[in-house]
């Protein structure tokens, strides 16, 4: 329940300036650590994340798992997310 919380405070702020009566939108990007690298089950699209972001033009949820490092599967690929989040930012 505190990821839920976290996505709702995250999405309110995100949508503080929307005009009475126009819809919430979802978060557009969110990044996560994966299910099977250590990632919490609520903290996944088919948890509680699933109400909060977007979907990407093939109808999957716009969500970028954080890379891992080959040689320590507890640790970030720091490299790689550079290279992610170019690939992520929008034309």
């Amino acid at each position: 329940m505190a990821n839920e919380i976290v996505f709702k405070a995250v999405t309110a702020h995100a949508n503080r300036g929307r005009a009475e009566g126009v819809p919430w939108r979802r978060l557009r990007a969110v990044m996560n650590n994966d299910l099977t690298k250590g990632g919490h089950l609520s903290s996944q699209p088919m948890g509680a994340l699933f109400n909060y972001v977007d979907f990407r033009a093939d109808g999957k949820e716009n969500v970028i798992n954080f890379p891992i490092r080959a040689d320590n599967p507890y640790k970030i690929d720091t490299d790689r997310l550079g290279a992610l989040l170019e690939e992520a930012r929008p034309s």
